[in-house]
């Protein structure tokens, strides 16, 4: 009986040697050093009290019964013991105070005895530092004058690897995060540079946070235009084309009338910088007439279109591109046959449902000034004829 119980604690000696080699051929590389409150990628966290608190975790493999860990602290010279205690779980949670310490891991396994320790790993624990924001130079950012995106904000405990932000005043997302950051020594001022050509009308506010987790935000800042609603109108000559329908090259023989008017209003409420959005009024009066031996015709022809308006400026505010499309009507008035002897025909008026695009180029002599060179398509649907032409117009205009 004693032979059988001497092999059996013998064979369970043997196992236990080899699950303490097996834990530590797997956890000697998985050791995870902690990191500082104020580093970027440290492993730290804050309560809702206000405390804070450090990570200290480790990996192993194996059934390990608990873990031992030892933390020191270095006082003057030399480390001394802190903390010792033992958990179950590959982590330690801790709530150190400023300052250097080191700590080791043992490993215990399913007989109670060590298996493994770790090596010491040194760490650092630096005080956290709220920052705030006193100020932020610009406020306000108007959208017509060139601007170099340069922010200038002064406050205090601005971090060397603090994160600054442009976010959403209403709605705190992050709306624009900056090209580059500069920092005094003292961390009460901060030279932040954005790329201007993104950064959209709104309401802003400046967000800094320190690695720590604490964070603070300016006022808010407003990007916006001068001019919130732009009033441009023009007006000019503007010579109808026929492009389609036989009708006036038969009895008029042309396609061309110069003698054509044309005013254009356009109302832009919505202003962005990637352009402005309003809508548009267009109309054009044409006298149209043509000589023959046995007959002569004149008449008027009207159109009026309301449309919908986008603009684009280029080249520094100085040349404005615009789209519009809509719908409206093309008039035939008082258009007359006359014959020798005071014989004349019946009028022929008409309105016609018409719908009409184009584009426009307006180029800024003055600030307010302007000359608008226009393309308007019009398309005219009559019962009886298949009618189109383009109207090119040449006008000058003033924004109010």
């Amino acid at each position: 009986m004693k032979k059988y119980l001497l092999l059996f604690l013998t064979f369970i000696f043997f196992l236990s040697n080899i699950y303490c080699q097996e834990v530590e051929s797997e956890s000697a590389e998985d050791i995870l050093k902690s990191f500082n409150q104020d580093e970027e990628s440290h492993e730290s966290g804050l309560l809702d009290d206000g405390e804070f608190i450090q990570v200290l975790k480790w990996k192993s493999e194996g059934r390990v019964l608990k873990y031992k860990i030892t933390i020191e602290k270095k006082e003057k010279k030399d480390y001394e013991q802190f903390i010792v205690e033992e958990t179950k779980k590959p982590e330690y949670v801790a709530s150190l105070e400023p300052g250097l310490y080191r700590f080791k891991v043992d490993f215990y396994n399913a007989l109670r005895r060590l298996a493994f320790t770790t090596e010491w790993e040194e760490f650092e624990v630096v005080e956290a530092y709220q920052p705030e924001i006193h100020g932020v130079s610009p406020k306000i950012i108007y959208l017509e004058e060139i601007n170099d995106g340069v922010f200038v904000a002064d406050g205090k405990n601005f971090r060397p690897s603090a994160i600054f932000e442009l976010r959403g005043a209403l709605t705190g997302r992050t709306m624009h995060k900056p090209l580059s950051v500069e920092e005094n020594n003292r961390g009460t001022k901060a030279t932040l540079a954005f790329n201007m050509d993104k950064i959209d009308v709104g309401h802003y506010i400046l967000y800094v946070e320190n690695p720590s987790g604490l964070s603070s935000q300016s006022e808010e800042i407003r990007v916006q235009f001068k001019k919130p609603m732009d009033l441009d109108i023009s007006a000019g000559i503007a010579p109808p084309y026929i492009l389609y329908d036989d009708t006036f090259d038969k009895y008029m023989e042309s396609n061309l009338y110069l003698m054509g008017l044309g005013a254009k209003v356009c109302f832009m409420p919505i202003k962005h910088r990637w352009g402005y959005i309003g809508i548009g009024a267009i109309g054009s009066a044409t006298m149209m007439d043509a000589q023959f031996a046995n007959y002569s015709i004149d008449g008027f022809m009207f159109t009026g279109h309301l449309n919908l308006v986008y603009q684009k400026l280029f080249f520094h505010r100085k040349l404005m591109f615009e789209a519009f499309a809509g719908g409206g009507l093309l008039m035939f008035n008082n258009f007359y046959f006359h014959f020798p002897y005071g014989i004349e025909s019946e009028v022929l008026n008409s309105s016609n449902i018409s719908a009409d695009c184009g584009l426009a180029l307006d180029f800024y002599i003055t600030k307010r000034i302007f000359i608008d060179l226009t393309v308007q398509y019009v398309a005219a649907f009559i019962s009886d004829m298949t009618f189109g032409m383009i109207v090119p117009r040449l006008s000058l205009g003033y924004q109010f």
